[in-house]
Formats: C-alpha cells, structure tokens, sequence
C-alpha cells in the first residue's frame, strides 16, 4: 500500500472512517430503551460490533499513517525519538540482550551506525497482533507513533472494564446483556475516540509531527 500526500491519506482515513460509522450508526438507531428479548439481542449485538471497529479502525489508520512516513524514505536522524525507537527495534534489541562488553560494545556501534540509515518503520513493529486491542495495547500505538497520549489515556480504564470485558463475556457466550444507557455511552465514547484517533493521525501527518526538530528548537 502506498500513500504520498496528505490528500491520499485522508481519502483513506475517511473511506474506512465513513462505512464503520454506517454500521455502527444503523445499529445505535435500532436500540431502543426498552427491555425486551430483542432489545437484549439488538444490545449484544452493538457492543460486539462496537468492538470490532474499535481495533478494526485503530489497526487500519495506524497503518495508513506507517505507509505515509514509510513513503517519506527518511533517515532515522530525521525522525523524532519514539519513531527512531521502532525503526531501530532490532539494533536496541541486539544492544539491551547483550551481556559482555565486548558484545554490547558491538552492538552500541551497531546502534549508532544505524542512525544514518534509512528508516524502517513497518506495521508489525507498532500495531499488536492480537485480537484484544485493550488500553495497553493501544496506548501503545499512540506511544511508538508520537501522538499526544494525553488526548486518549483517560478512557483507558472504561474502553477496558466497559468495552472489552463485556464483549468478552459476549464473545465467550456468557449471558452478559448491556442496559440501554450503558450502551448509549459506550456508543458515544467509541464513536469519539475513533474520531479523535483519525483527527490525530491527520493532524501528525500534516504538521509533519513525524519529524525531528533542530536542535536551536528543541525544549528540554
């Protein structure tokens, strides 16, 4: 997958933006707070669903932003800590297991001749290759991107106790049935979450966030 520009990465921010919040919007429309036997159904059914695209999303719009910087074909000097981190996986790797210093003398080298080299910033080295995409997990992804932790960490605790654990307990069959107004929020705060990823990745994107900055305007 290739995208260059920024046009190119919002049309596919948005593509796969648009259909999930279709589905999840027809789906929220259906939920009624009534207690029935349907209602009880239509309600499993919407958290299950609300799970899928909560990692389904988060997965592809982190992908698209690593297609972006990978199609930038910059060196590991020009990119800002945590993306230097991924690129560099393998050489750190190398450098923290070893034990003498002979060895991780080598491997200090190793990690230093490396920041001249291009980077290499692929998808395996920052999206999990789980199918439970809990706080952690996620928080993760925002971390080894360089986005603003700050705008998500807060609802760690609710996407894990109020979005995982119950559908989990949906998923493994359990008797597990949401209340309406349980529901509706949880609605909600996946629908903004999802909306506030997207906007940071194209915010990132835009204000090439990605790069690092001279050291005259660096903060320390």
């Amino acid at each position: 997958m290739k995208i260059r520009t920024i046009e190119e990465l919002q049309d596919a921010l948005d593509r796969e933006f648009a259909w999930r919040r279709r589905e999840l919007t027809f789906v929220r429309s259906q939920i009624k707070d009534v207690e029935s036997v349907q209602q009880n159904m239509l309600r499993r059914a919407g958290v299950a669903l609300l799970y899928a695209h909560w990692e389904g999303f988060i997965k592809a719009a982190a992908t698209y932003y690593v297609c972006h910087l990978k199609s930038k074909r910059l060196r590991n000097t020009e990119i800002i800590n945590c993306l230097q981190a991924v690129s560099l996986k393998g050489a750190l790797h190398n450098y923290i297991e070893t034990k003498t210093p002979r060895d991780y003398i080598a491997a200090f080298s190793q990690l230093i001749a490396s920041l001249g080299d291009r980077s290499t910033i692929e998808e395996q080295k920052v999206i999990p290759n789980t199918s439970n995409l809990n706080s952690d997990q996620f928080l993760d992804i925002v971390c080894a991107l360089g986005f603003d932790v700050n705008r998500f960490s807060l609802k760690g605790t609710y996407i894990d106790k109020e979005l995982l654990a119950v559908r989990n307990s949906i998923a493994h069959g359990e008797d597990s049935y949401p209340k309406y107004e349980d529901y509706k929020r949880l609605h909600e705060t996946v629908s903004s979450l999802l909306e506030k990823f997207k906007d940071e990745v194209m915010l990132c994107a835009t204000e090439s966030k990605y790069l690092k900055l001279p050291v005259a305007q660096q903060t320390f």
